[in-house]
């Protein structure tokens, strides 16, 4: 199976996770430098051979157009039946936080971003700049990567007499700073599975056997149960039923089907199966 992420390759967070993986296995993972691009990678890889695809797309839980994102692409992998395959998680900030929670101290932001919380009152929220930036659940994530972790872990490298010296040294390097008396004395690799072990899914690496894959119905389970667990964080985050739900894949009638078809503006593409063909009874 390829495995597809949305971000940017040249990220920290993507170098970070990259390094949990070797081989076979790290040519197997691609990143598409935004959503939008998933599209087109998936099917750069679907004419290319037999290959079954996992997209991976981010969801904040309070951003209704990362659902719709994630339903158009759900829409999409039903023209591609065991063939592409969608799973929704949350932003790579929100498990990069997790790896590291037991070394930044029991916080009221740590909390709220742990456990996915309403995020508008919470403390870190301190100037109106913050206020302006945290627009989202994702941001929040964000803005706590800004502002409430040692400079190894921060997102920026700031800029004069405020400039980050150690922009970059926990995502990149093992951690054998002498004078820090924070972050436990990891290796990169220890660090890099830690952070790919708070994903809900995500690639294994390659068996004796050579075998990259988890079964259709493994896969179909995964994404019911993570359509479920996303369906009540969007509820608690944005609630009163203002946000759709999110759509598992393959879960679609022929009828319904054509009607997210028109609905996304999805087009015919090579390999799909058009709503025509699930009204002849082709499944």
């Amino acid at each position: 199976m390829i495995h597809i992420y949305e971000d940017s390759q040249d990220s920290l967070l993507s170098k970070l996770f990259l390094s949990a993986y070797t081989g076979e296995t790290a040519n197997r993972i691609f990143y598409s430098d935004g959503a939008t691009n998933l599209v087109k990678k998936a099917q750069d890889v679907i004419g290319n051979g037999f290959e079954r695809v996992a997209l991976y797309v981010d969801i904040s839980p309070d951003n209704p157009i990362t659902i719709y994102t994630y339903n158009r692409l759900a829409t999409y992998a039903h023209g591609h039946r065991g063939r592409v395959f969608v799973f929704p998680t949350l932003p790579s900030e929100y498990y990069f936080i997790r790896s590291v929670r037991d070394i930044l101290g029991n916080t009221e932001p740590l909390s709220t971003c742990l456990h996915v919380l309403p995020w508008r009152d919470s403390s870190l929220l301190e100037t109106d700049d913050d206020v302006n930036f945290a627009k989202s659940f994702e941001k929040f994530c964000k803005l706590f990567l800004l502002k409430a972790v040692p400079d190894c872990m921060k997102s920026t490298r700031g800029f004069g007499d405020a400039v980050n010296k150690r922009f970059g040294y926990y995502c990149e390097r093992d951690c054998i700073c002498q004078d820090c008396s924070v972050v436990r004395k990891d290796s990169l690799v220890c660090k890099a599975h830690r952070f790919v072990e708070q994903y809900p899914i995500s690639p294994a690496q390659a068996s004796i056997d050579g075998s990259y894959n988890v079964s259709d119905s493994k896969a179909l389970m995964i994404n019911k149960l993570l359509c479920a667990t996303f369906d009540v964080l969007v509820d608690r985050l944005v609630p009163g039923g203002a946000a759709d739900n999110l759509i598992p894949l393959y879960s679609l009638s022929a009828e319904a089907y054509e009607k997210e078809y028109k609905h996304y503006k999805l087009s015919k593409l090579k390999g799909s199966m058009l709503p025509l063909d699930y009204k002849k009874g082709i499944d």
